[in-house]
């Protein structure tokens, strides 16, 4: 059975990269991590700033409703549950064949997650509450 780790860190990046392997994302990315110094004026709100590959980046946390919770999860092919823990090959790509609720794996959860942008502080990111209320006022 998969441990699901709780309050992982979620982030949504402005930017894609093609690099696969592996990092240490404590020292090359959250350590840089600190409160904008235009925050603490006011001026952001709460802003962080942080680096990735020596480009400045804006950030700001969005915390969900205590009801909901951001998820990393996998999906795997019917029959194929527990063959890659045990060894096995991966799942073949979403889309190519039969999927079944118990196929879906979560690793990690959290009640927020930090958008980042290049130049500026993000916007909007009060319209997440917004959806999600208007999602629960309609299936309510």
């Amino acid at each position: 059975m998969t441990t699901v780790e709780q309050d992982a860190k979620f982030h949504v990046l402005p930017f894609k990269t093609d690099f696969e392997g592996e990092t240490d994302v404590e020292t090359n990315f959250y350590s840089a991590i600190k409160e904008s110094s235009a925050s603490s004026s006011g001026e952001h709100g709460g802003a962080l700033e942080s680096f990735f590959r020596g480009r400045p980046l804006l950030g700001r946390d969005v915390y969900l409703d205590p009801s909901y919770a951001i998820a990393l999860a996998s999906f795997h092919h019917v029959g194929q549950k527990g063959e890659e823990e045990a060894g096995g090959t991966p799942s073949p790509p979403l889309g190519t064949g039969p999927m079944c609720a118990d196929c879906v794996r979560v690793t990690a959860t959290a009640d927020r997650f930090t958008v980042w942008e290049h130049d500026r502080a993000p916007e909007n990111t009060e319209h997440i509450a917004q959806w999600i209320q208007l999602a629960n006022d309609i299936h309510a």
